[in-house]
């Protein structure tokens, strides 16, 4: 597989991760040129619920994972027997599942998969059902809608389903595929392949994009892993050097985790729990972006009206981030939402050289900028603030009188 664009590495190689974390992110506004304003357009509620899971999470981890706020785990298709032992201990632990359907089931009698999905349907534990990764051609369509109509047709709860795309970027390609999977899974691994970590803004905005209209909703899927340790482990590591070096730290993962969000994606999807585990400063900083965005939840799915007339202006640095994916994006992107009579700001960098940002038409007379224990003065509207490589600032813009919900 050339599985460029995900969290846990190689589909050929691994089956795709599963941290999905059902989101929604309001109002999108992106620059555009130097000492020009960013001009605003808005995205729609896309869901009220937040779903925080792990992929290939072994029982052993479900305790750790509960605590860190995951409420889904997932493994590569098992048997009936193994999935049901696996439904227990994770219920244990207040666990749902998503259910992997083996590859196998894409020539199986229809009897066959009516039988393995109805009687894992009967669970309480299952959440999601995900389709073998990576179709590609067209006879791959009709094989997949064959497998999606099948599990429809057996889940009497008609639980969702999730599908990986890896090949494409263009709007199209994403839409070409809406039709056999209710949720499309896509994303970027930037230290694996060594690329621009904009190309999940790439990725995951043509998804959203080629969805729009449609039933089928996006989740994104950053890199949890070692990329050495992992050809390692997958005994690759005879590939040419330059790549497969290193992993996140924690401001990249918070902009692996905040941008598709503020695209417009409604869920994340880290690959794979399984080896990142085994990197303790990622797992610290994995636990510290849950806890960010689970502490954002109200703010995140609130359907408050937006004030209008916000924008920026970049003052100095990069207007354009590097190509990703062949694409060019404006150096900033930022979105907006109103909670609790206050309103938030979420900017993100998506350069790695500094960037000044001059942010007008705020609200209020000051902004907390959370997580980052400081604060910032409003001055008719405006603030100034600076962006270290793809760094992420969500502003509370307050109001005299309203009490702080989020520190």
């Amino acid at each position: 597989m050339k599985r460029d664009n995900g969290f846990f590495g190689l589909r050929s190689i691994a089956s795709v991760a599963l941290l999905s974390l059902f989101l929604l992110l309001g109002s999108l506004f992106a620059g555009t040129a130097p000492a020009s304003a960013g001009s605003p357009s808005i995205t729609g509620v896309l869901s009220p619920s937040i779903h925080l899971g792990g992929y290939y999470v072994l029982p052993e981890y479900f305790a750790p994972a509960s605590q860190a706020g995951i409420n889904t785990v997932s493994m590569v298709p098992m048997s009936i027997a193994e999935y049901q032992q696996y439904f227990a201990k994770a219920e244990q632990n207040g666990l749902k599942v998503r259910v992997s359907i083996s590859p196998s089931f894409l020539t199986a009698p229809d009897s066959t998969v009516i039988n393995y999905v109805s009687t894992l349907a009967k669970s309480s534990a299952v959440s999601m059902w995900y389709l073998p990764e990576e179709p590609k051609t067209a006879a791959d369509h009709e094989s997949w809608r064959r497998l999606y109509n099948l599990i429809k047709k057996a889940d009497p709860m008609q639980r969702p389903v999730g599908l990986y795309l890896a090949e494409g970027v263009a709007p199209e390609y994403f839409r070409y595929w809406s039709d056999v999977t209710d949720v499309i899974f896509c994303g970027a691994y930037p230290e694996l392949y060594g690329i621009d970590r904009a190309s999940m803004v790439t990725r995951v905005k043509g998804a959203v994009e080629g969805t729009a209209g449609t039933n089928t909703t996006v989740v994104a899927t950053p890199q949890f892993f070692d990329a050495q340790t992992y050809m390692e482990r997958n005994g690759l590591s005879s590939l040419p050097p330059g790549f497969h070096v290193g992993h996140p730290n924690y401001q990249y993962m918070r902009f692996d985790a905040y941008v598709p969000l503020m695209l417009g994606a409604q869920g994340l999807d880290w690959y794979t729990f399984e080896y990142g585990v085994y990197v303790p400063d990622m797992v610290d900083s994995l636990r510290q972006v849950l806890a960010e965005l689970t502490q954002l939840k109200p703010i995140l799915t609130s359907t408050d009206p937006v004030p209008g007339g916000m924008s920026f202006t970049i003052l100095s640095g990069p207007t354009l981030s590097a190509p990703a994916k062949g694409v060019q994006h404006p150096s900033i992107l930022m979105t907006a939402r109103s909670y609790g009579g206050n309103t938030y700001l979420f900017a993100a960098s998506l350069v790695r050289d500094p960037v000044q940002v001059r942010f007008t038409g705020l609200p209020g007379a000051k902004a907390d900028v959370l997580f980052e224990n400081r604060s910032l003065q409003v001055r008719e509207g405006t603030l100034e603030d600076t962006f270290s490589d793809y760094a992420v600032h969500v502003y509370k813009l307050r109001y005299p009188g309203i009490k702080v919900l989020v520190h």
